[in-house]
Formats: structure tokens, sequence, C-alpha cells
């Protein structure tokens, strides 16, 4: 379990994978929280925010890069 997950059931809110669609979210955001973990909260949010377009372009990469190992793969080097 994360941190925001983590504030989330702290609140009484189990949204499990729901938590990252735009719904889950807005709930996370509406909670209302002591000023410390309001805190916390925006400082993960602002992370994830941060990570998630990086995560996202290696993901792609990665994608891109397996597909090109696959189509470079010759039928004459296969075992079968």
């Amino acid at each position: 379990m994360n941190q925001l997950q983590a504030i989330a059931m702290s609140e009484g809110v189990r949204l499990r994978k729901r938590l990252w669609s735009e719904a889950g979210r807005a709930k996370l955001e509406s909670l209302q929280l002591a000023p410390w973990a309001a805190q916390r909260r925006q400082e993960l949010l602002e992370l994830l925010d941060q990570l998630t377009p990086r995560i996202d372009r290696l993901k792609t990469e990665i994608e891109q890069q397996a597909w090109i190992g696959w189509a470079c793969r010759s039928p004459a080097s296969s075992t079968f």
C-alpha cells in the first residue's frame, strides 16, 4: 500500500485501483484532512504528477524496443 492509499484509508475511503482514476483522485483531493496530512497529500500528488509522464515515456520506449527486437528476429535463428 502506498502513502496516498494510506491517507485515503485513514479517512475510511477504500478505492484501491480506482484511486488512480480521475474520480478517485477527486475524492482523495476532497477529503478534509488535518493540516499535516493535507500537506503530505499535496506533496505526494505533486510527486505523482511529476513522475507519471516520465514513467509513461519509459514504458513507451521499452515497448518500442521490445517491438524492434521482436521484428528483427530472423526466422532462420529460431530453434523450433
